[in-house]
């Protein structure tokens, strides 16, 4: 079929691709939020003023990453116009994504020579791939699809001369996603193939990519500390991209989920990629024909899309083939259409491996759409019971019981309670043990209570609870105080909330009456807690230092042995930092802890220094 023939036809061909996405992609519209999501939602709760829209917008986070138009605008706009509901994203992806199938048939049929087999196999085969399925079902990374949109638009508008529209989306796809760097090296491939006479349009488009580059690497910082995004330059890259382009079939993917070997899975695999490899050969033997071009061109777009993340050795993911695998399937649909041309045996034989791909990537887009379903659901059980729970135990600390690792990944350490003004929620003592702290130790230290603290509160009825089941969240807290009243130590709370009335009779001299779930320290300030367990850790102050104080100095005494004075930063919002717990500490059961600050003010006849919302020492 070429670009002559009828009208109906050409219809046909573009139809196919959108009746996929249609059919492939409507369970997603149900599919709640779960993990880095809530921590984009919780973009807009700092933000009051333009200061704190600029921070949303442009501080960079994560291992460095500004996306202002993929994370930052899109979370921040919709959270803030339809709160925490996922459908006007999901439309929103929908939406870009029949723009991409529209971008990519063009584009296919363009550098095809006008082949409409061609054009509606590419863009199918992409929309069945297992990283397209994850980027469409999970919002966090969407990202993936949308500088694919720039990729494309840019690339077009280049092709059709339509020069300040290329370079506007070229430089917008910088707030998409950092691989829009490759660009320009996209572009010089397709000059050359197509249009070497227009090669000197090309090197300006290195100029953005090289700024970008040189900011991200030496200017933007970074977590050292963090293995998961450290870059290995080794030998094991080209393995590593073997991987994806193995992954991408489908077949070792469909394994991996679904826990089944499927018959043919150690014949599909090397059969598509020499289907891969043949296409590429016979591209460079026949590199004068469009379609041979276009196979060159696709095997280039899923080598380029892939090399910035190759030396991640660590963070090897799936949802990185979902702008990659647009090259694997202009090969592999250029493939199959060429080879049906040479031959009817051989048009034959592409097919069926074709067609047992998308088989097998189909398979693999349902489970993994399964998959973030049932996850999304347990998240939303537990933060719409939590929210619940607060509802009516509006005074009490909230303890969840019987997280798993897989619900702490989705629904707790990222905070989503947040999102609904819910706060003082915390993991049950022995949480820890089921869970994997990938690196993020002191994070579920945090998040978990402790033995002590926990015995505490439920000795002063001031904590509620639940314990997580396949239904909604169930009040436990009797029975768990029972069950546990035998294991759970004794001693002083190491977490001291001081506007809560059960912490009330830890509190000394130098303190406010209750104000905003806070209390303001006098000059001096006196409070029980219970010491280190452990050698390195610190006191944590959470608390608000407002402008007509001042700067704050301030020093802490433990038992009489002065620690290291801080300096508490002058911010609008609650702060919490941390001092130092000498060794000599360690073991004992109480602190008397004194705070002394160097800024005092007289208002209403009483002094007033910070407003301290809890002590904790961890």
């Amino acid at each position: 079929m070429s670009s002559s023939a009828s009208p109906r036809v050409r219809w046909a061909s573009f139809l196919a691709p959108v009746i996929l996405l249609v059919l492939a992609y409507w369970p997603v519209w149900g599919i709640w939020f779960r993990a880095d999501d809530f921590a984009w939602l919780g973009l807009r709760l700092p933000v009051h003023d333009l200061s704190g829209l600029g921070r949303a917008l442009f501080q960079p986070m994560a291992q460095g990453t500004v996306r202002v138009l993929s994370e930052r605008l899109f979370f921040l706009v919709s959270s803030s116009l339809f709160g925490n509901d996922p459908l006007p994203m999901r439309i929103v992806v929908f939406l870009l994504q029949l723009a991409n199938v529209g971008l990519l048939w063009r584009l296919t049929l363009r550098l095809s020579g006008g082949s409409l087999a061609a054009a509606a196999l590419v863009p199918s085969l992409w929309l069945l791939n297992p990283g397209t399925a994850v980027s469409m079902t999970w919002l966090s990374t969407w990202n993936q699809l949308l500088v694919v949109f720039f990729l494309l638009a840019a690339l077009l508008s280049f092709i059709e001369r339509r020069t300040w529209l290329g370079w506007t989306c070229y430089l917008l796809g910088f707030g998409a996603l950092e691989l829009n760097i490759v660009f320009p090296g996209l572009l010089l491939v397709y000059v050359w193939l197509y249009e070497r006479e227009r090669l000197r349009e090309v090197w300006l488009f290195f100029a953005p990519a090289l700024i970008f580059v040189g900011l991200h690497l030496f200017v933007i910082p970074k977590n050292a500390q963090d293995p998961t995004y450290q870059l290995f330059f080794d030998l094991d890259l080209p393995r590593r991209l073997i991987r994806y382009w193995k992954w991408g079939l489908g077949f070792w993917r469909y394994v991996e989920l679904v826990g089944e070997p499927v018959i043919w899975e150690r014949i599909g695999s090397p059969a598509l990629s020499a289907l891969g490899l043949a296409t590429a050969a016979w591209a460079v033997w026949r590199r004068n024909q469009p379609g041979a071009k276009l196979a060159l061109f696709g095997l280039a777009w899923f080598v380029a899309l892939l090399l910035p993340v190759l030396p991640l050795r660590n963070h090897f993911s799936d949802y990185y083939l979902a702008s990659a695998s647009v090259g694997m399937a202009v090969l592999l649909g250029v493939g199959a259409v060429e080879a049906a041309k040479a031959h009817r045996a051989l048009g034959l034989a592409g097919g069926l491996l074709v067609a047992v791909m998308a088989v097998v990537c189909w398979q693999v887009r349902g489970t993994t759409m399964a998959w973030f379903d049932s996850h999304a659901a347990a998240t939303e059980r537990l933060v719409r019971g939590v929210v619940e729970a607060r509802r009516l135990h509006p005074n009490d600390i909230l303890l969840i019981d019987q997280v798993d690792d897989p619900l702490y990944w989705d629904a707790v350490v990222d905070d989503p309670f947040r999102l609904y003004l819910v706060f003082d929620v915390y993991l049950t003592p022995g949480s820890e043990r089921r869970i994997h702290s990938q690196g993020m130790a002191e994070e579920l230290s945090r998040l978990t209570m402790s033995p002590e603290d926990t015995r505490y509160l439920l000795e002063h009825e001031a904590a509620q609870v639940y314990a997580v089941g396949p239904g909604p969240l169930r009040n436990v807290t009797r029975a768990y105080h029972s069950r546990m009243e035998g294991e759970l130590a004794t001693g002083l709370p190491r977490f001291v909330e001081v506007a809560r009335p059960a912490y009330t009779e830890l509190l000394g001299a130098g303190w406010h009456p209750v104000s905003n779930r806070a209390r303001w320290c006098e000059g001096v300030a006196e409070v029980r807690i219970g010491g280190p367990r452990r050698k390195g850790e610190s006191l944590w102050i959470t608390g608000f230092l407002p402008s007509s104080v001042g700067e704050q100095r301030i020093t802490v005494s433990a038992n009489g042995e002065e620690l290291v004075p801080v300096l508490f930063p002058l911010q609008n919002t609650a702060t919490t930092l941390s001092i130092p717990l000498p060794d000599s500490l360690v073991g004992v059961s109480e602190m008397s802890l004194q705070l002394r600050f160097s800024r005092v003010i007289q208002e209403r006849g009483r002094p007033h220094a910070l407003i301290v919302r809890r002590l904790e020492v961890r």
